[in-house]
């Protein structure tokens, strides 16, 4: 709680669908976890202190009430309302689960591109509001947003991802276009401060290969000590963009 998920399972893992917990504000709670590895937002319940009075935004759980003493506050017997990532993350596999009983064809990585590209900014106005942060991700998810998307095209960085680096660092993606129509016709790298990715540093780029995996390297002892994300972008012949951080 309230903790950078870097060296947490599953949170970190490049597998997963990550999310942290947002308040009725869509400001992060006081207790969500944070980091490099946060996809997207959602509702969490809980503001920022615990008086009663504050129980009302809370999300309604069915739970038994006698469990939840000191814990959230009861509602009516077997109902408690309560707060946590807990109840943040069954609204993305909720959402996850819509999408692929409408569509699916799809790829695990094309629900988390969609689930990702179609959330509302949250947040901080300048931490949140554009692009992604390490608070909320990519954003509030948005239910109707993500089922009206159409397929896209997908880019998944697997190496580095959640680590110290130096020396010559050698990185991995692999994308993916959204159909054969629209090829992928190529990426760029980049490294920016974690909570300012607008002042991104353009470390890679080229053609993406017909196999969609893309290796490169670049020499992190010329990038000043400090906290950064790598983000990938690729592509389409249609002008169409993908990206993962």
């Amino acid at each position: 709680s309230a903790i950078s998920n870097v060296n947490f399972s599953p949170a970190h893992s490049q597998y997963a669908i990550t999310v942290s917990a947002i308040d009725q504000n869509n400001e992060p709670t006081f207790f969500t976890s944070f980091g490099s590895s946060i996809d997207v937002a959602a509702p969490g319940g809980g503001v920022n202190g615990y008086p009663q009075s504050q129980y009302l935004y809370r999300n309604t759980i069915s739970l038994d009430g006698s469990i939840g003493q000191g814990v959230g506050q009861p509602v009516d017997p077997g109902y408690l309302r309560a707060a946590g990532t807990s109840f943040a993350a069954p609204h993305v596999a909720g959402l996850a689960a819509l999408l692929l009983s409408r569509r699916p064809e799809l790829t695990v990585e094309q629900v988390r591109q969609a689930i990702r590209l179609t959330a509302f900014p949250a947040g901080t106005p300048g931490i949140g509001t554009q692009g992604w942060d390490k608070y909320t991700g990519y954003g509030r998810i948005s239910l109707d947003n993500a089922l009206a998307i159409a397929p896209h095209s997908t880019m998944r960085i697997n190496f580095p991802h959640d680590q110290d680096l130096s020396g010559q660092v050698s990185v991995t993606a692999w994308t993916h276009p959204s159909s054969p129509e629209l090829p992928l016709i190529g990426w760029g790298a980049w490294y920016a401060p974690e909570n300012a990715l607008s002042q991104k540093t353009r470390i890679g780029y080229g053609n993406v290969p017909a196999s969609g995996q893309i290796q490169f390297s670049f020499d992190a002892s010329v990038i000043p000590i400090g906290s950064y994300v790598l983000l990938m972008e690729a592509i389409d012949s249609s002008g169409a963009t993908t990206d993962d951080v």
